[in-house]
């Protein structure tokens, strides 16, 4: 170690990542991943968020690497001495940070996966994706939701009704435990994740809960068989749930919904996509 008057001397200490590589050729994305975090956002309220993280940035042709602790660093300064409204706004916030502290980076991603609740104990997944490019002004983000929820069979329940001559809202079918995958790339999203997966609870036959008493199932199922839905009805319904929110995106903007629909009388499963542009969309709707 080389000290000077007892104190280290910094500036000898050998830095190999601003070293020329073998081959001059730039990398599009390097960074870390599965960073973990605890994030506190305040908004009307404020809601603590544990999250997990990529962040990457572009790393020019003359330079061997990247320094990771600075990444690391932007990600300490950030949470010490910022405060955060949004998911968004967090992502914004370090995004910049890192483009003031990399001078010679181009291109910032950062990934951020999480869960909410609603009423605490009904979980649904998080992702945001945010791209950032110097001197482009056009921003590229991405939101996906994931949830759970209940669907019935509405062809077996009108085939039992036919044969046994019952009234179809008292007819029994098999019910499936369907998953809701949403997908929004846009250029500016304006959307609240924990209010977009409350109106989507809505695109299935019921959602399914925690806490069920006996009389709790009995309602869950009696609503779940008035309101019988195929994996493709999810994917329909779900468009136009979005749809509703489309004055917070731009018209540009992409949307995708999957449906993995766990059938409970086959021996597969079911699944359903769509994907349009909001102008695409709006077609369907106006």
């Amino acid at each position: 170690m080389l000290l000077l008057s007892g104190v280290l001397r910094m500036s000898k200490i050998p830095d190999v990542h601003r070293e020329f590589p073998k081959y001059r050729i730039p990398l599009d994305k390097v960074g870390i991943q599965g960073v973990e975090a605890k994030i506190t956002i305040c908004s009307n309220e404020c809601r603590e968020y544990d999250v997990s993280l990529n962040i990457y940035v572009d790393l020019p042709s003359n330079k061997r690497g990247i320094h990771l602790s600075r990444l690391t660093s932007c990600l300490k300064d950030c949470l010490e001495n910022c405060k955060f409204n949004s998911l968004k706004n967090f992502l914004e916030l370090l995004a910049k940070k890192i483009m003031d502290v990399y001078g010679d980076v181009k291109r910032v991603e950062i990934d951020l996966e999480t869960k909410d609740y609603i009423d605490y104990m009904e979980p649904f997944e998080i992702k945001y994706v945010i791209y950032r490019e110097r001197g482009n002004p056009v921003k590229w983000d991405e939101l996906s939701i994931k949830l759970i929820g209940l669907t019935a069979c509405p062809c077996a329940q009108r085939v039992y009704s036919y044969f046994e001559n019952t009234l179809l809202q008292n007819t029994p079918t098999h019910t499936q435990r369907t998953i809701l995958e949403v997908k929004i790339k846009s250029k500016e999203i304006d959307i609240d994740p924990l209010k977009l997966a409350n109106s989507l609870y809505e695109s299935f036959s019921s959602p399914i809960k925690t806490v069920l008493k006996r009389i709790d199932e009995y309602k869950l199922i009696k609503n779940a068989l008035s309101k019988p839905l195929f994996a493709e009805d999810v994917v329909r319904e779900s468009l136009a749930i979005i749809y509703k929110h489309s004055n917070l995106l731009d018209n540009d903007s992409m949307i995708i919904v999957k449906v993995y629909s766990m059938d409970s009388i086959h021996p597969f499963n079911v699944y359903s996509e769509a994907r349009y542009t909001l102008n695409d969309l709006r077609k369907f709707f106006e």
